[in-house]
């Protein structure tokens, strides 16, 4: 027989709840109850000093409370259902807690979780406070003041003192400090309101004794201040919207007459990556970034590259293509620290469509560069700038140009120059080519708009954009905070150019995503303002996620060896039952990957074959695997053969774990590999097709310089796998898969 709902709602509501300074099951259900037949909504924090002065004094250092019951708002104080086509009154499952986090206090969230009364199964539950619920309205979502996570909360005014501590050179380390030190001021404010009621009490009383307040080390221990880790992971998640919004905003961008390209070094120094030792180490595979910008300033493209290679420039050029505005009369030219390296490139991607120039900035500093004294150095650096433009800016014909470099550079004396003659002499002729073949020369150097005066031949707005990033990430951060913050910055610096010069709207200093939000809620309301026609329109195509590498003949395609590989099989199953860890890392390679590769590396040196050691081997199997997995929640991704060859290298021998360390219940083998010698020498034409298809695979990826050796070695294990599949196989037993546990 079923209970009633007024005495399940009791049981509900006795539960204890796991939390130590946990408000009592009774007190939550009252309050819940008590702000239903208020209809308390929007909700508002009650702080205890708030209460009646009559009450416990120690009463005033309790954890301030608020009451989300949006629901009774609704017709029966009930719920909508959010199981998809249920019209059904869901009924009370429970009244719940949840500690969040605000600026000045640690609160208690009080909400209800429900479950569905409807015929359908499995019978769900949900709370007010899940994600669903809340984007569900336009009215809960504006009032609902936390971004939650799966067991805690943090206002989002304590999101936005992040944000800006993110945002800032110190990181977060301030904002904790600032954190503790509002609290800390609350308590002591709290301690003068307790004094001056213990005062009160005394006129009144004259032998009331009064009890002791809790000091400022309880209050801070019962008050203590959420982790920088945690807060930096609320930040990435909350911020998430950030980066497919920058791709989309340099989407949008246009170039009217010039692109510049730059490389630069100073802020993937600061990226790191943790790996599964928890030692940090550098992204060996982006040791650049390269930003690509239009005439005014706004930045256009942006990928990490391993060099200034040409494969990963194209790849970024041939993407923002689409945003050149060139035609005859309004010629686009594309401006490099290195316009004679890039010329060929350049024409194969715009088919001579566009002109490449050289940056004046850096022929300068070239020569400067080898002058010994600093004085000396700028007074050089002057004169080549007087000598290659005019006094209105524009630059100087090719052939007053190269003449005034020359008397510039032949003023100087040999003692004064800090290289070789010979360096120093063919430093100054190449650039002297470069002029006289009219790299540095445009016909208008210069131009008018939004009333203000912008250059073509020059990338000192480029410089000026890496300067100021090296100065935000001034310290080693973790690979996705630093791409996180380059997508922020990128995003504010683009807006706010374009609004200087006429192209968008003015944003001043609100946030962008905010902006987006007001824009959603007040469409076909009220009046569109212009910042929210320009959010409107940008938010009328789906966001795409960012893409911060460009794909190139120096990674793994998977795909190719793949097809060759088909007979290898993986059971899911056995991927989510040996994968379990309750770690991961904070970027790069999760746990889960650390141990998927510490096992098919091991497995690999039992095969005994000559492929036992090859990395190309473990690259492959490694995809097989994270191809075959089908649960999200198991962290694996496939790979490039440079970054397992790097990740080999963290694979010591201690970081392998002992027997000992391992369950004696659990197998150790993952793959059962058979092999059996072919019966003859002859080749038969699905063995050479297979031949022919892996040495070209091999001759794709670039890194790979031993070509013939790693196909012998590559060919050996695939005619363990392919040629014979059914004598020769490498297959997954399913009852004894086993994947050793990390233990932390």
């Amino acid at each position: 027989m079923q209970r009633a709902d007024g005495e399940e709602e009791k049981q509900n509501a006795e539960k204890p709840f796991s939390s130590p300074d946990a408000m009592d099951a009774e007190e939550v259900k009252r309050r819940i109850r008590e702000a239903m037949s208020k209809r308390a909504f929007p909700p508002a924090m009650q702080y205890p000093e708030s209460n009646s002065p009559s009450g416990l004094l120690n009463a005033l250092f309790n954890t301030p409370v608020l009451v989300w019951v949006p629901e009774c708002l609704n017709r029966e104080q009930k719920p909508y259902c959010l199981n998809p086509g249920c019209k059904c009154t869901p009924r009370i499952k429970e009244y719940r807690q949840r500690s969040c986090e605000d600026i000045d206090a640690r609160c208690h969230l009080l909400y209800v979780k429900y479950q569905c009364c409807g015929t359908r199964e499995p019978k769900t539950c949900f709370s007010t406070i899940s994600e669903g619920y809340v984007q569900r309205e336009v009215r809960t979502m504006i009032h609902f003041p936390f971004v939650t996570t799966k067991k805690m909360g943090v206002s989002k005014a304590l999101m936005e003192m992040a944000h800006d501590g993110m945002m800032s050179a110190n990181g977060l380390s301030r904002t904790v400090e600032n954190i503790q030190r509002r609290r800390e001021k609350r308590y002591y404010n709290l301690l003068s309101l307790f004094a001056d009621r213990v005062r009160q009490n005394q006129i009144s009383n004259p032998l009331y004794a009064a009890p002791m307040p809790l000091t400022v080390t309880q209050y801070s221990t019962q008050q203590r201040v959420v982790d920088r880790k945690t807060l930096r992971a609320m930040w990435l998640a909350s911020t998430e919207v950030y980066s497919s919004l920058c791709e989309q905003v340099m989407k949008s961008l246009d170039v009217r007459k010039v692109l510049r390209v730059d490389h630069s070094v100073k802020y993937c120094k600061h990226l790191k990556v943790w790996t599964g030792s928890g030692q940090r180490e550098s992204m060996k595979d982006a040791k650049m970034l390269l930003l690509m910008q239009n005439e005014i300033g706004q930045i256009v493209g942006r990928r990490l590259t391993r060099s200034e290679n040409h494969e990963e420039t194209r790849s970024l050029l041939t993407d923002v293509k689409h945003s050149l505005l060139s035609d005859d009369n309004n010629p686009v030219y594309i401006v490099s620290d290195n316009a004679q390296a890039i010329r060929n490139m350049v024409n194969s991607v715009f088919g001579g469509s566009v002109s490449v120039k050289q940056d004046p900035f850096h022929v300068m500093q070239r020569i400067a560069e080898k002058i010994k004294a600093s004085a000396h150095r700028k007074a050089i650096y002057k004169k080549l700038k007087a000598a290659m433009y005019v006094v209105t800016g524009e630059l100087r014909n090719p052939k007053d140009m190269a003449a005034n470099l020359r008397a510039v550079v032949s003023a100087v004396k040999p003692t004064d120059v800090s290289c070789s003659h010979a360096e120093w002499n063919g430093c100054v002729e190449s650039n002297l080519k470069q002029i006289e073949r009219g790299d540095l020369f445009v016909e208008q150097n210069s131009y008018e708009e939004a009333g203000e005066k912008v250059s073509v031949v020059s990338t000192s707005q480029l410089e000026g954009f890496h300067s100021a990033l090296k100065r935000l990430v001034s310290r080693s951060v973790a690979a996705d905070v630093g791409l996180r913050i380059l997508d922020v910055f990128i995003l504010d610096h683009n807006l706010r150019v374009g609004a200087r010069y006429g192209r968008n709207p003015a944003f001043h200093h609100a946030d962008f995503v905010t902006i987006a939000r007001s824009a959603l809620v007040c469409r076909g309301i009220l009046a569109e303002s212009p910042q929210h026609e320009f959010v409107t329109a940008l938010l009328s195509t789906p966001l795409t996620p960012p893409q911060y590498r460009s794909a190139t003949p120096h990674d793994f395609e998977f795909s190719r060896w793949q097809l060759m590989f088909d007979s290898v099989r993986v059971d899911p199953r056995a991927i989510e039952a040996h994968l379990k860890v309750d770690y991961e890392p904070a970027t790069g390679f999760s746990l889960e990957e650390f141990e998927l590769l510490r096992q098919v590396r091991k497995e690999q040196h039992q095969s005994g074959r000559d492929w036992a050691s090859a990395p190309i081997v473990t690259t492959i199997l490694f995809n097989i695997v994270a191809s075959a997995n089908q649960n999200p929640h198991v962290k694996l991704k496939r790979r490039s053969y440079a970054t397992i060859v790097q990740k080999l290298e963290a694979l010591s021998p201690s970081s392998e774990m002992t027997e000992n360390q391992r369950s004696s219940q659990v197998p150790t083998k993952l793959f059962t590999v058979s092999h059996s010698e072919p019966p003859n020498d002859e080749s038969t034409a699905h063995e050479q097709a297979l031949q022919i298809e892996l040495f070209q695979a091999l001759r794709a990826v670039k890194i790979i310089t031993k070509t013939k050796q790693t196909f012998c070695l590559v060919y050996d294990f695939a005619s363990s796998v392919c040629i014979r599949a059914v004598l020769s196989a490498l297959t997954i037993d399913e009852e004894q898969v086993a994947m050793p546990t990390a233990r932390i």
